[in-house]
């Protein structure tokens, strides 16, 4: 998923700067795109993986990446800073299992992230 991530990123950094727009969504839109668009909040606001998670989930209450994308996200961490930087380093802030999708939830966190 790195390469992934970083194809990603790099597309949603190039609709930003030409002052687009870009819907992030997966089968459920739960898991694979919150990974993603918390990959890019770390990126473009230079934030641990706890502060990005924590903007996404409070744009998107529904968001859970699977434990196979919370690692993936942690070495995306360790690799842009060196190390897990947050106050939670190390461990996985809360994200719990949220039943139903909050239709509401996709709002404009792209334009309000990269801002």
């Amino acid at each position: 998923m790195a390469s992934l991530l970083d194809e990603a990123c790099d597309f949603l950094e190039c609709c930003r700067a030409e002052g687009g727009r870009a819907l992030v969504h997966c089968v459920a839109g739960r898991s694979r795109s919150a990974a993603v668009v918390t990959a890019y909040v770390m990126r473009c606001k230079r934030c641990s993986l706890a502060e990005a998670f924590a903007l996404v989930k409070e744009r998107r209450p529904s968001v859970s990446p699977n434990e196979g994308f919370w690692r993936q996200l942690e070495g995306e961490e360790r690799r842009l800073f060196g190390d897990c930087i947050g106050p939670l380093a190390g461990s996985q802030p809360a994200a719990p299992r949220v039943a139903g999708a909050d239709p509401r939830g996709t709002g404009q966190l792209h334009n309000e992230v990269a801002e």
